[in-house]
């Protein structure tokens, strides 16, 4: 198999890039530049992990290795709540910051924000293990209302804490435990691996399809 260009370990996009090159375009319906491929996926409120979107789309579209792009729609909890649904598997999405404002380098306009998030409380290993930029076009540069709650997100793989993993597969779910001692023994050699972020699902996973 040919390795995909997304690999290039050079490549880098800006802030204002991703909010007026891309994001801006593809509310307006204009065409996307072709130098980088952003997905349409729902980041939020899914049921699957990080790791499995991961695991779905990493092998052709990631960027260095780490990041996939994606273009998403914000929910709100309920029809009455003013809260975004941040969930995502078993766990959610916390904010790190309140956002950053980005501007445009020759104009100096505001073209909106950048937000970050960590992937947490899901009581999997991979908790931390994932990161998350979100972009928010400024409400002024948007004709379109229903498109207020559309997104453009950088999908990271935290590589630090991934350092540690070391490819074990361990199922880590707790009404498990006892049992992956016997059943992975073979591959359970190495006791003081952390377990890689996709372990703690990938035995609930193989029998869905989507």
């Amino acid at each position: 198999m040919t390795h995909h260009h997304n690999s290039n370990k050079d490549f880098k996009v800006t802030d204002d890039e991703l909010l007026q090159s891309f994001l801006y375009n593809k509310i307006h319906n204009k065409p996307l530049p072709d130098y980088m491929t952003i997905l349409e996926y729902d980041l939020f409120g899914t049921v699957k992990n990080p790791c499995e979107i991961w695991e779905e789309f990493a092998a052709f579209h990631s960027y260095s290795g780490k990041d996939l792009y994606f273009f998403s729609t914000l929910k709100k909890k309920s029809a009455t709540s003013t809260r975004m649904d941040r969930t995502i598997g078993t766990g959610s999405w916390e904010g790190e910051n309140s956002g950053k404002s980005v501007f445009a380098k020759n104009t100096n306009q505001l073209l909106g924000i950048k937000k970050r998030y960590r992937f947490e409380k899901s009581k999997m290993d991979s908790d931390g293990g994932w990161i998350l930029h979100e972009y928010i076009l400024d409400q002024s540069l948007i004709s379109n209302p229903s498109a207020s709650n559309y997104v453009l997100c950088r999908f990271r793989k935290n590589l630090k804490l991934d350092t540690q993993n070391t490819g074990t597969r361990i199922n880590q779910q707790s009404n498990s435990n006892k049992n992956s001692r016997t059943k992975n023994v073979g591959q359970n050699k190495q006791r003081k691996t952390v377990v890689t972020p996709c372990a703690a699902t990938t035995t609930t996973i193989t029998g869905i399809s989507r």
